[in-house]
């Protein structure tokens, strides 16, 4: 009995079964059944492009390591530059600027 399953019918026009089987491939998904399943269930899918995410890694890596060379050269010399805390300055407000394109991206998602 847990086991059992209910089928389920819907119609489409071909039109409609043209852009479904657009948003599947679209999706990721190998089967019709596994696409429509996964979309009756929770409503819809979202697929990230993780390529927006990749500039602000690099710049979160890059940030830190000049904190790195910028504390190093402090704690031997007790000297700190203007031009590496603008450097940093200016990266962070790219990094800054990423995340928030980012951030509105993804809330466009829900509407």
């Amino acid at each position: 009995m847990e086991n059992e399953k209910v089928r389920f019918s819907v119609r489409f026009t071909p039109e409609e079964y043209s852009q479904l089987k657009e948003c599947m491939s679209k999706a990721g998904f190998g089967t019709m059944n596994a696409y429509i399943r996964k979309m009756s269930l929770n409503g819809y899918i979202i697929n990230l492009d993780l390529e927006a995410i990749l500039e602000p890694v690099k710049l979160m890596r890059n940030i830190s390591s000049n904190i790195n060379q910028i504390a190093t050269r402090v704690n031997s010399t007790d000297n700190i530059y203007a031009e590496d805390i603008a450097e940093l300055k200016e990266k962070y407000g790219q990094l800054s600027k990423n995340i928030s394109e980012i951030v509105t991206y993804i809330s466009r998602l829900e509407e």
